[in-house]
């Protein structure tokens, strides 16, 4: 009987080490491969991949990112993984969480711990700092002493997530994350659009499910211009002076405006929503740009906005990585103790701990910036808005030129890296009176031997261009009293397109811009 229980005992351990290959390396099982094959007629159940084999097969590819179950999140971090993550210049070892986060280090919070939520993109995320110096990992640091262990800040933030992208994974996952204060740390690109994630698990410009265009990536070309630059500048030509006003980040046109205005009512409702588990909300300028304070009009456009946590008055080079603009870790930690502070004084946070807090270094004690216009300031707010934009519109270009990047920076998106347009294309140019688009065909591509491209001046139709393979057109459109009025929007609608290929990656291009000029 011994010897049967140990042979027994074998066996299965066997059958569940074949059963455990199988599963993990073949989708498949004992039973599958052993059990009689499905009668004629029979419905075999269709397989359906687990959240585990969804893990597993994120695992193996290249890129750290995975692809989430809410379409408007977008992507975050593999789950549960040591990870490399590489961009720029910057190369970090991240630990993950089982939602896909930057892991919090240290032992699991106590149940009654005071629970801080760090939610943003890359400057919340901790770009090109260690686990440990993160701003939420900062911040925790020093609110342990003061509220004698009971706090834990978790960080809830990707690299280029816009403010859907977080709000949306904040809310997806309230019951596990559970704040009582969110801190939220806006920056300009959350006014663009949403990233995706390729097969390798990489970043990719993906259409954004969200977007009222969809078709149009609301993105700033960085990659195209500075790429251009270098050429030029090797010939002898430094284009710096004829970029032109930035159009993501402006109120020039209705794109931008609306760019805003979605921001807003992204952070109205989180707000709303963390009201109703009587969760605290803070926005957090980590310095005081004019992004930060055109936010803050648009807030108070639609009412009471929240509380604003202001930090550094402006983030100059030595506050940063110095590689790269983001904040270095000593500038992290002034912030934390400038937060902690702040959170103190509300009476956010139980009793005054702000004596043990840690001094600021002294190279930031006199930068802090001035406390944030009050709601009751509406009316100075709209006025530096409108003189801003004012501002802006005077620095506008008038032609738009990929080849001598005039222009280019009033590009909303829709360039690839060899000047074709995608799908669509947009643009912000100054008031006029008759608008000129100079295009060509895509040479050998008899797919679009024939290709009509629309044009609209503030989504009202102009007309459109006929555009053939390899040859150039253009044409010039009579505008209307409101393009005669102020700055406005250009958009081209191709009617077709293909798939290039640029630097080893494919695109989806229709026709080459050659040029746009707003006529005087």
């Amino acid at each position: 009987m011994k010897r049967l229980a140990v042979f027994a005992a074998a066996t299965a351990g066997i059958l569940l080490l074949v059963e455990g290959v199988l599963s993990l390396f073949f989708a498949s099982s004992v039973r599958a491969l052993l059990g009689p094959p499905a009668s004629p007629g029979e419905r075999e159940e269709p397989y359906s991949p687990t959240d585990r084999d969804r893990a597993i097969a994120a695992a193996r590819t290249e890129g750290p990112f995975r692809v989430p179950e809410d379409p408007l999140v977008a992507y975050t971090l593999k789950t549960e993984s040591q990870l490399t993550y590489t961009e720029g210049q910057v190369t970090m070892q991240l630990v993950t969480d089982a939602l896909g986060l930057r892991a919090r280090p240290g032992p699991p919070p106590a149940e009654d711990a005071l629970r801080i939520v760090v939610l943003g993109d890359s400057v919340a995320f901790g770009f090109g700092l260690g686990d440990q110096e993160t701003l939420a990992a900062e911040l925790e640091r020093q609110l342990a002493g003061p509220l004698a262990g009971r706090v834990a800040c978790f960080t809830v933030a990707i690299p280029s997530w816009n403010a859907r992208n977080a709000w949306r994974f904040l809310l997806d996952h309230l019951g596990v994350l559970r704040p009582d204060i969110v801190l939220y740390l806006p920056v300009e690109n959350d006014l663009e659009d949403s990233y995706g994630v390729n097969e390798a698990g990489q970043r990719r410009a993906a259409a954004d499910p969200a977007s009222e265009l969809p078709l149009l990536a609301v993105r700033a070309v960085r990659a195209f211009v500075t790429f251009r630059t270098r050429e030029l500048r090797e010939a002898g030509d430094d284009p710096s002076a004829r970029l032109g006003a930035v159009a993501i980040g402006s109120r020039l046109g209705g794109i931008a405006r609306a760019r805003y205005a979605d921001v807003a009512r992204t952070i109205a409702h989180g707000a709303e929503r963390l009201g109703e588990i009587h969760a605290r909300l803070a926005l957090v300028a980590f310095e005081r740009s004019d992004f930060h304070l055109e936010l803050g009009v648009e807030l108070r456009r639609a009412g009471p906005a929240p509380v604003e946590i202001a930090l550094l008055e402006e983030l100059q080079k030595d506050d940063t990585l110095g590689i790269d603009p983001h904040p270095s870790a000593a500038t992290v930690a002034a912030f934390a103790t400038w937060i902690a502070a702040d959170l103190f004084e509300r009476g956010w946070l139980p009793g005054d701990g702000r004596a043990a807090l840690p001094p600021v270094a002294e190279r930031y004690a006199a930068r802090r910036a001035r406390p944030p216009d009050r709601p009751d300031d509406q009316a100075s707010g709209e006025e530096w808005s409108r003189a801003r934009n004012e501002r802006l519109e005077r620095a506008l270009e008038p032609r738009i030129s990929p080849d001598t990047l005039q222009g280019i920076y009033q590009v909303y998106g829709g360039l690839n890296l060899d000047a074709s347009i995608a799908t669509q294309f947009a643009a912000v140019v100054p008031r006029g009176r008759a608008l000129r688009v100079r295009m060509a065909g895509l040479p050998e591509r008899p797919e679009l031997a024939s290709l009509a491209v629309r044009v609209r001046a503030n989504e009202r139709v102009l007309g459109s261009l006929s555009v053939r393979a390899g040859a150039e057109c253009e044409g010039l459109f009579e505008l209307g009293p409101e393009e005669a009025a102020a700055a406005f929007d250009v958009r081209l609608e191709a009617l077709d397109w293909t798939v290039v290929t640029v630097r080893g990656k494919s695109w989806v291009a229709a026709a080459r811009l050659l040029e746009l000029e707003s006529v005087p």
